[in-house]
């Protein structure tokens, strides 16, 4: 083969895996991230290590559930490596367990409130599960979520995008 017809089948096989790892530019759950990314305060990749009913002292307190979560990558207001502790108004637990020790997600959280308190980006839209392989779930918000009921991590997804394409897709939001 010539050296030229090498070097063509080597720029293929490299734009063909850039472009396996880029964003699809309008999919319902990458505008997810890009409108999530501009309202949150705090936005990372975690696994949730202890989940922590704190109850109100006193009649003008609120309930809260205190989620510890190790930091698998920061990209916004958390350190990579590190153990981050959010605090959320206890009702919204009333309906079902939030998150469960061991389960992986990215969350794009609102800034802390006076009390401390915190939460992702309009409800569900700012959380994403992570899958078996480390891709991180973009399914529209309006299709069931795969996490709700399941014990331990999600299984493979229907729609997911890497770590990398992820971390491209936020950061180019939080540029724009």
């Amino acid at each position: 083969m010539s050296r030229r017809l090498c070097i063509a089948y080597a720029c293929l096989a490299v734009s063909l895996n850039v472009a396996a790892q880029t964003v699809p530019a309008s999919s319902p759950g990458v505008d997810r991230i890009r409108i999530a990314s501009r309202a949150a305060a705090t936005i990372f990749r975690g696994t949730v290590t202890s989940i922590v009913r704190v109850p109100s002292r006193r009649p003008n307190q609120l309930d809260v559930v205190e989620v510890q979560f190790h930091v698998d990558e920061g990209l916004r207001g958390a350190t990579t490596g590190s153990t981050l502790c959010i605090r959320e108004w206890a009702g919204l637990w009333t309906s079902n367990d939030r998150y469960r020790i061991g389960e992986h997600v990215a969350l794009f959280l609102y800034p802390p409130s006076r009390l401390g308190l915190t939460s992702p980006v309009a409800g569900d839209m700012g959380r994403f599960p992570v899958d078996d392989g480390g891709r991180i779930v973009v399914d529209p918000i309006s299709e069931p979520r795969m996490s709700r009921g399941f014990i331990g991590r999600i299984p493979a997804a229907r729609h997911a995008i890497t770590s990398r394409a992820f971390r491209q897709t936020v950061r180019s939001a939080m540029e724009n």
